[in-house]
């Protein structure tokens, strides 16, 4: 059994759209080098002149490569390989967070800023930062009720999402998690982003249901 190596969504282009492959290999490098031998016009865009690029982290089964050896970390049959970009964290972020949020309200709920170099959809995005904000923040920013009925419609929207489009926001999201998880957030966001698009009825086999009775 091969070893399955997670595609950023910035790189599935050059991956006929593939978000997860499976490459032989006996190290990381090895099978990030059989990547760029499969699929040439990834070259460079993770291992560049023998060392990984500065742009991106790699994780082995969940492990940073860098405390398991790097490039010559080994690999077997089975392994989960995941080539994540690299995003700003630090300090400086934490100051910019709080620069940020001078404006903002006390009880207002915003989902973490997502750099553009994780490579999700900005529409997906913007569904998730409206749906923290309308169904986490407290009654006296957003009415409830209104919230439950906004959240309810695009809940409905998001439900038509059929073929690659669903594929793609279902790779997201698995994106999404991920880097929640190496970021260090709060436990209860990440599985609030796990369970997202099951709790809103995104991906089942059959349409919404319409409220109708079938009839003979």
């Amino acid at each position: 059994m091969p070893v399955k190596v997670q595609v950023p969504p910035n790189l599935r282009p050059h991956t006929d759209n593939k978000g997860v492959v499976e490459l032989e290999g006996a190290t990381v490098g090895a099978v990030l080098e059989a990547l760029h031998a499969a699929y040439p016009a990834t070259a460079g865009k993770v291992i560049d002149k023998g060392s990984l690029r500065r742009t991106l982290n790699v994780f082995l089964n969940n492990e940073d490569i860098r405390v398991l050896g790097g490039l010559a970390a080994p690999v077997k049959d089975g392994d989960d390989l995941a080539v994540i970009p690299t995003v700003s964290g630090g300090e400086d972020d934490e100051d910019d967070g709080e620069e940020e949020g001078d404006d903002v309200p006390e009880g207002a709920a915003i989902f973490p800023a997502i750099p553009a170099e994780l490579g999700v959809s900005p529409l997906l995005l913007s569904s998730v930062h409206a749906m923290v904000f309308l169904g986490g923040s407290e009654a006296a920013i957003v009415n409830p009720e209104a919230a439950h009925e906004a959240i309810g419609q695009m809940a409905e929207y998001l439900q038509r999402l059929r073929g690659p489009e669903l594929v793609r926001v279902q790779e997201d999201m698995a994106t999404l998690e991920g880097y929640a998880r190496r970021a260090k957030w709060p436990k209860g966001l990440v599985l609030a982003l796990k369970g997202l698009l099951e709790d809103l009825g995104v991906g089942g086999d059959a349409p919404p249901d319409d409220g109708e009775d079938d009839e003979e």
